[in-house]
């Protein structure tokens, strides 16, 4: 199986460096670092991330067509090319916390692709010309133009976005916090249908589930580590009723409300009170948690679903009196250790 692995830049800049250079290794693909409204640009951080590493491909997960204009994004990922010798990738999607700046995100999959259309296009060398209500632009080209291909990721949860994704992406990581069948099996439908549109297939498409993993050798304090995030998906959900009865859904709702900070933050605050109500069978359910061995099975039963790839978004381990820096360490030792494996699945 292909390997992604993402790091959200919830540390600092030299932090995540550092994290990139334990990651960096033949049996990983791409390393995608988040872009998240008003965090660390993602760019730059990319770009440094080129230098600390010798085999991963790098980019974002995923960059958005709100805050960067198409031109941003193409000049960006193609000067990323150029600095890391080809070992660049353009993953975008219709963004994440744009709610935050006001942007009211209208006919995302139609924005997003007329936007990706440009941007495949310059970095093919093309040149482009749009009209709008506010702009007019007469045939730009990058210069100099693109030396390398650059592949497109798109990363997303929707089903016309996945379907953009069909026509234009080289490979899809699918952000599905169900790792269900059912609910994996949906994405492979709706990507298939942008496919057929376009006159391609499943053999032209990697598609990659995003999975939030956790690993350690202490299986109770991986799990422990991901059940805000499980809540949080738990409590957007509405196929609750197998794991929760009404008055528990609506206490964990409740609970989840009461949190302070985003769920992978360094000082984020939760009640614990969440740890009695969220079960093994929730957790399971919307992340992977505990030893190797047990992250490399559940991967493996992602592979026995027809994925031909895994998108790794790592969590930390998180230990009293330690700091994330360090549970995002110790997941990423134990990780390395899976690597192998998983890439000869």
């Amino acid at each position: 199986m292909k390997i992604e692995v993402e790091l959200s830049p919830v540390i600092g800049v030299n932090g995540i460096v550092e994290l990139a250079r334990e990651i960096d290794s033949p049996y990983v693909s791409r390393l995608g670092i988040s872009d998240v409204a008003m965090f660390f640009d993602s760019y730059l951080i990319q770009a440094l991330c080129t230098q600390a590493t010798e085999h991963v491909a790098v980019g974002s997960l995923v960059t958005n067509p709100y805050t960067r204009h198409e031109s941003v994004i193409a000049s960006a990922v193609n000067t990323l090319a150029e600095i890391s010798g080809g070992r660049a990738f353009l993953g975008i999607g219709v963004g994440a916390g744009l709610g935050a700046l006001g942007i009211k995100q209208i006919g995302t999959a139609k924005h997003l692709d007329t936007t990706l259309g440009r941007v495949v296009r310059l970095l093919r060398g093309d040149s482009i010309e749009f009209h709008s209500s506010s702009t007019e632009v007469r045939a730009v080209e990058l210069k100099p133009k693109p030396s390398f291909e650059i592949p497109v990721v798109i990363g997303t949860r929707s089903r016309l976005v996945c379907e953009v994704a069909g026509r234009w992406a080289d490979a899809v990581v699918v952000g599905t916090r169900d790792l269900s069948y059912e609910g994996l099996s949906r994405y492979r439908q709706w990507i298939g249908k942008g496919l057929r549109t376009s006159g391609r297939d499943m053999s032209d498409i990697e598609i990659s589930p995003r999975v939030t993993i956790c690993a350690s050798e202490d299986t109770e304090l991986a799990r422990r580590s991901v059940v805000l995030y499980a809540a949080h998906y738990l409590a957007l959900s509405e196929g609750y009723q197998q794991l929760l009865d009404d008055n528990q859904f609506a206490r964990l709702k409740e609970l989840v409300s009461q949190t302070q900070g985003w769920y992978f933050e360094s000082d984020v605050v939760y009640p614990k009170e969440l740890e009695n109500i969220v079960t093994d069978e929730i957790i399971d359910q919307y992340a992977i948690a505990g030893t190797p061995d047990y992250c490399v099975d559940r991967i493996r039963e992602l592979r026995d679903k027809g994925f031909d790839g895994v998108s790794m978004n790592i969590a930390a381990v998180r230990r009293d009196h330690r700091s994330l820096q360090d549970g995002l360490v110790e997941c990423i030792h134990h990780l390395r250790s899976m690597f192998s494996e998983v890439y000869h699945m």
